[in-house]
């Protein structure tokens, strides 16, 4: 018997961040404004965690978001940054009049439709978000 008992190294994932491409039901855990590593830019940082879903390996797993913030109006990309943002805040339910206002509590525990694939760094990504069910959007989101 080797180092690890009769636990299997060997039929392990390669990746242990990997997730399988599907469309998983998660929950809005955590909404965060953090800096990149190498402290060059702000990110607003959107955490799924995985509820349901084809891969039961998935379930319970934490997927992370980044969405850039730019720095001004006038930084270079800044217009399609706010963008992708604003995209997000209103597949989340936000409604448009409070993009500028909503808070990261507002949208803790969100149940959504995540598309999940394979990252480019080995990482997850989110592709696209949708709520689960659309008739809960400001509503539930006690905006």
């Amino acid at each position: 018997m080797g180092l690890f008992g009769d636990l299997d190294i060997e039929a392990a994932s390669d990746n242990p961040f990997e997730i399988p491409a599907d469309k998983y039901g998660c929950a809005v855990t955590k909404v965060e404004k953090k800096r990149n590593n190498d402290d060059t830019a702000d990110f607003l940082v959107f955490t799924y965690t995985i509820e349901e879903g084809a891969a039961d390996s998935a379930i319970g797993q934490d997927v992370a978001e980044w969405k850039k913030i730019p720095a001004s109006n006038d930084e270079e990309g800044a217009e399609r940054a706010k963008s992708f943002i604003k995209q997000r805040l209103l597949s989340l339910g936000v409604p448009e009049n409070r993009v500028n206002t909503v808070n990261p509590d507002d949208l803790l525990g969100v149940k959504v439709w995540a598309t999940i694939k394979p990252g480019k760094n080995g990482y997850p990504s989110v592709s696209k978000v949708e709520l689960q069910d659309a008739s809960s959007s400001s509503v539930s989101l006690g905006i």
